[in-house]
């Protein structure tokens, strides 16, 4: 007759057997209190006991550690006018998303369209000015290879063109500067991002590389963990590495993240490396730059294998020693082994320390209070159950 068995669902690792035996004695089976068996009688094969049994399981136990983050902007820039002027026009707010090349706030523009309105008029003057220049010295040139003017008629024609194609010149440069300024009175989004900050007011009087906005990139974040020197030797560093974060704001769930960059050098104050993540955060996600975070990260070099067990295979005797019930393949009974376990590896298998092997098969239901050492018994596997 096989017992009920109602799952239970461990949430916490334990590392005592004190602990392990609480929580395991609500399931009915695991860590009951058993008197050492008498020595076992013999059963006949038709009236053998019914037990369901479960192997020794090999796994891949990983130290995964818990470090504390900060969430940061994958890009942040402080945005300033290349001119001064009066500003006239803020168009976002703190907390807005904005687009690539949107205006985000504007300056008084009059004075440089004045500006360009004045060299336009001097550059027509002065290609007037060049073209009669050309003139007069294309004239002088036929006029000395003919040797009737002077070289000096020459020379004074070729130096009032020579000046003409000059002012051209310098016209055209300053108009450029010109319409440069005029596209400077009007700021803009360098990417798509959220504004962070806004440092001035409008109608304020601006002038040339004040800091006036902040704005970051959000479609990738970044997470920032710091690392004392006995801790980073244990990971081989390495672009991509995975790891996971929780969020303060969302502690039911974990998101991917993979490792982005890490300081060669420990900060002479705290002497610890920060080593940087990064991840992008789901749609709608509200995740933000300053939030906290805790990065859970095992690198691949902390991997172990361990052996894992049943935590209902698991009993407690008198003298709070653990042992379990191996099912003997070869002979069809059970042997009672003694064995040391460790934390919980799931939500119903605990880490096997000593006592077993990976090859054995254990009890895991079958009245286990009735069992003794070497009785024989008929033994069904938890797959066969689930047929």
């Amino acid at each position: 007759m096989e017992p009920h068995m109602k799952a239970v669902t461990i949430k916490h690792p334990i590392k005592k057997l004190i602990v392990l035996t609480s929580l395991l004695g609500a399931t009915g089976l695991s860590l009951a209190t058993q008197k050492a068996p008498e020595a076992a009688a013999p059963v006949s094969p038709k009236t053998a006991q019914k037990v369901l049994i479960s192997p020794v399981e090999q796994l891949q136990l990983t130290a995964t550690r818990r470090y504390p983050g900060t969430v940061k902007a994958s890009r942040e820039t402080q945005l300033a006018f290349r001119i001064s002027g009066p500003l006239v026009a803020i168009d976002v707010e703190p907390g807005e998303t904005i687009r690539q090349g949107q205006r985000l706030m504007q300056v008084d523009s009059r004075d440089y369209k004045d500006r360009i309105a004045v060299l336009n008029a001097q550059l027509a003057a002065a290609r007037s000015d060049l073209e009669h220049s050309k003139q007069d010295y294309d004239r002088a040139v036929t006029l000395f290879e003919q040797q009737v003017n002077a070289k000096a008629d020459y020379d004074r024609a070729k130096s009032a063109f020579d000046r003409a194609v000059a002012m051209e010149q310098s016209l055209k440069a300053e108009l450029q500067i010109a319409r440069h300024q005029l596209e400077d009175t009007t700021l803009t989004a360098p990417y798509d991002g959220m504004v962070i900050n806004q440092r001035v007011e409008n109608y304020e009087m601006i002038q040339a590389g004040q800091v006036v906005m902040c704005v970051q990139d959000i479609s990738t974040l970044e997470v920032e963990i710091h690392l004392p020197e006995n801790e980073i030797v244990k990971y081989p560093l390495a672009k991509d590495l995975p790891a996971e974060v929780r969020f303060t704001s969302m502690p039911d769930q974990r998101f991917t993240l993979y490792l982005k960059e890490w300081t060669a050098r420990a900060d002479e104050v705290t002497r610890t490396y920060t080593l940087t993540f990064r991840f992008t955060p789901p749609v709608g996600s509200q995740i933000l730059p300053g939030m906290t975070a805790d990065v859970y990260w095992q690198a691949p070099s902390a991997q172990s294998s361990q052996l894992s067990i049943p935590t209902n295979a698991v009993f407690s005797a008198q003298d709070r020693s653990t042992f379990v019930w191996v099912y003997d393949t070869d002979h069809q009974q059970v042997l009672k082994r003694a064995i040391e376990i460790g934390s919980l590896t799931g939500e119903n298998t605990v880490e096997l320390v000593s006592g077993l092997n990976g090859n054995e098969w254990l009890v895991v239901a079958g009245s286990s209070n009735t069992l003794m050492d070497g009785m024989h018994v008929e033994a069904h596997t938890t797959q066969e159950q689930r047929m």
